[in-house]
């Protein structure tokens, strides 16, 4: 697709599936492909399935009439799940199958490359956030949240990585808080398996993150977490258990979270050992694959009509 409103889509899908016959299309909700994908499918023989890859809410009336069109509804996390049943998604095509990580070589902790790439340099704690700059995930919560602390923690760092077009205001927002020098805007890196390691915490103040892929890099890379709690990001983090979970837009309780983990550092360790864990028992690569295939199979036919759980 070449964007949201790419309404080619439709034409170009249609012929391909004609052209190609395949047993099962499956979409995603990105990039405009849940209203474009499912248009243009309409009339053809092969069986859909859609994957609802966000928790925001929607107008239970459109939503049913893009879910009625196709064959089958994927969620990527329980509470996307049970959003599905709400909207009122028949139960016999609605379906959760949790999103997974691949495995990832993490590299050493190594803080003289972290002040070679970004200046943060030894004895300062490094907050990570990793998302796209954009209105949703809620960056200024964070910012805010440091900016009471930033009298009594001095050494605060906050790591930035993500692009999008909400930067400059970000950057604004830094600015205003006087916090120009403890935070690193570092734009989208490709080497997250260097990084995660090198953070002391990851903040996830996201209030609609349907599941959040790079909260479950960092809980695979032992990173302790604290998040939102909303969307599927407390099927990620359960609360004082692999994480730290705060109400949503509560800055405070983001300060308190903070300053706990900072000043508990085996509390912060273990809770980052749990994370790693909980999600490697369940949020392997091997449980999504099957669970993505119970679906296929049972659409298509083929025998194995067995649902992921």
């Amino acid at each position: 697709m070449r964007g949201d409103l790419d309404l080619s889509l439709a034409w170009r899908l249609r012929r391909l599936v004609r052209a190609r016959r395949p047993d099962i299309v499956h979409l995603h909700s990105r990039r405009g492909a849940d209203w474009v994908g499912v248009l243009g499918l309409v009339g053809t023989t092969a069986p859909v399935v859609l994957s609802r890859r966000v928790a925001f809410p929607e107008r239970a009336a459109i939503a049913r009439l893009r879910y009625n069109m196709v064959d089958a509804v994927i969620g990527i996390s329980a509470r996307i799940a049970e959003q599905l049943r709400e909207i009122g998604v028949a139960d016999e095509k609605r379906f959760c199958v949790r999103s997974a990580v691949p495995p990832m070589q993490f590299g050493e902790r190594d803080r003289d490359w972290l002040a070679a790439e970004f200046g943060i340099q030894h004895g300062e704690v490094v907050i990570g956030i990793v998302a796209q700059l954009i209105e949703a995930k809620c960056h200024r919560h964070l910012f805010e949240a440091v900016a009471q602390l930033r009298d009594d923690y001095p050494q605060l760092r906050i790591l930035v990585l993500g692009r999008g077009a909400l930067r400059p205001a970000l950057e604004s927002q830094v600015a205003d808080l006087g916090l120009a020098d403890a935070v690193v805007f570092a734009g989208f890196r490709d080497d997250l398996e260097n990084i995660l390691p090198n953070l002391d915490l990851l903040v996830h103040p996201a209030p609609n993150e349907g599941l959040g892929i790079s909260v479950l890099q960092a809980a695979v890379a032992g990173v302790p977490i604290i998040a939102a709690n909303a969307g599927g990001l407390p099927e990620i983090v359960e609360d004082e258990r692999s994480g730290l979970l705060f109400p949503v837009g509560d800055t405070a309780a983001i300060a308190s979270a903070i300053a706990r983990l900072v000043d508990d550092p085996a509390l912060a360790q273990r809770l980052g050992q749990a994370a790693a864990a909980h999600v490697q028992e369940q949020f392997s690569v091997d449980q999504m694959v099957a669970g993505n295939l119970a679906v296929y199979r049972r659409l298509a036919g083929c025998g194995d009509d067995r649902l992921p759980a």
